[in-house]
């Protein structure tokens, strides 16, 4: 009795991993069908030629967007087959450049940021007692925090580099 019924179940888990590999199949077809453009490219300090390391790159007018590695090199996927369109690099002290996609089509493509310092108003700093900021920080929590739930969605990519490439 316990063979019978542990052979039922065996078979109709391997029926329901049946259906689940046909619906995997069919939709990874659909991903695949997709079209999408690639660029990829290393961004450099235009002085130092050094690498500038997570800097933003991204489609111009749009959310597609990624941060370069550690050694300054990034990979962007852009849906569509069209090059029109622009992307822009930019970094924290460094002007941002935009270029055509267009531009970006070949493999190994060198983008280099210059260097832009922003002049900024004097910083004066004051003594204060902590406990009257912690007090103060407390007593606005209700002016600065949303009280009602909120939903984002959010993306994650992961990339692991082997010998060079990714």
């Amino acid at each position: 009795m316990k063979k019978i019924v542990f052979l039922s179940i065996a078979i109709m888990l391997y029926i329901q991993g049946q259906g689940f590999a046909r619906e995997f199949n069919r939709t990874n077809n659909k991903q695949d069908s997709l079209s999408y453009i690639t660029v990829s490219g290393k961004v450099i300090d235009q002085k130092t030629k050094s690498p500038v390391i997570f800097a933003s790159v991204y489609k111009t007018g749009t959310s597609v967007g990624t941060v370069t590695n550690s050694d300054g090199e990034f990979i962007l996927k852009i849906q569509g087959k069209s090059t029109e369109g622009s992307i822009t690099v930019s970094y924290i002290g460094f002007k941002s450049k935009t270029l055509s996609i267009s531009s970006l089509r070949n493999e190994e493509n060198t983008i280099s940021l210059e260097r832009f310092a922003v002049a900024i108003d004097e910083v004066i700093v004051k003594s204060i007692d902590p406990l009257d900021l912690l007090k103060t920080a407390i007593s606005k929590i209700k002016d600065n925090y949303i009280h009602t739930p909120e939903m984002q969605t959010g993306f994650y990519r992961e990339t692991i580099k082997q010998n060079k490439s990714y």
